[in-house]
């Protein structure tokens, strides 16, 4: 395929994204004829690209999920530096508030943001220390009060989502740095 091709090809695919984020915010599952009257193309071009519309939604949460771990990339310690301090979490908020209508769709159909790397990370360089740092040596314990913890940071997320982001990014940042265990 020629470089105008790919172009168009890519261009394509951007408006159906586009088009399946619009009805993702109205909180609708289009059919294909919408989908392609609101990109303005037609159904033969949707189905040269896709399947149908499921597997736009599965290319579309992999696109911004990619994006979401590239946005990421080169920081391995991500979460386990959360704790830290607000500004660390300041390329995840930011990044979901970008992505404001995948990610309320998303939360709502999975519970969270895909970040179970992370959250093991997190679990094994700042929450078992600190709990053992208090004497206590029960993973079970730990594992609740890290699980409790864990909802607590995807429920203020997903209210966050919910009331459309009114608050920027720094303002959450700071909530959610508030509510991570500290050291001392």
């Amino acid at each position: 395929m020629n470089t105008a091709n790919n172009q168009l090809h890519k261009e394509t695919e951007k408006r159906l994204r586009k088009a399946l984020l619009f009805y993702m915010n109205e909180e609708k599952e289009p059919t294909v004829g919408e989908l392609c009257a609101h990109a303005g193309i037609n159904r033969s071009t949707f189905y040269r690209h896709y399947v149908d519309v499921f597997d736009l939604m599965e290319k579309t949460e992999k696109e911004i999920q990619q994006g979401l771990f590239e946005s990421l990339r080169g920081d391995e310690s991500f979460l386990a530096r959360i704790a830290s301090s607000p500004e660390a979490l300041l390329p995840l908020i930011t990044y979901i508030g970008e992505n404001r209508h995948f990610y309320r769709m998303y939360m709502r159909k999975y519970g969270g943001v895909p970040l179970a790397d992370q959250f093991t990370r997190f679990w094994e360089r700042r929450i078992v220390p600190y709990f053992r740092t208090r004497g206590i040596e029960n993973e079970a314990h730990m594992r609740y009060y890290f699980e409790y913890v864990k909802a607590g940071f995807m429920m203020v997320i997903g209210c966050w989502l919910d009331g459309g982001c009114q608050e920027p990014p720094e303002e959450l940042a700071e909530i959610l740095y508030k509510m991570m265990p500290s050291e001392g």
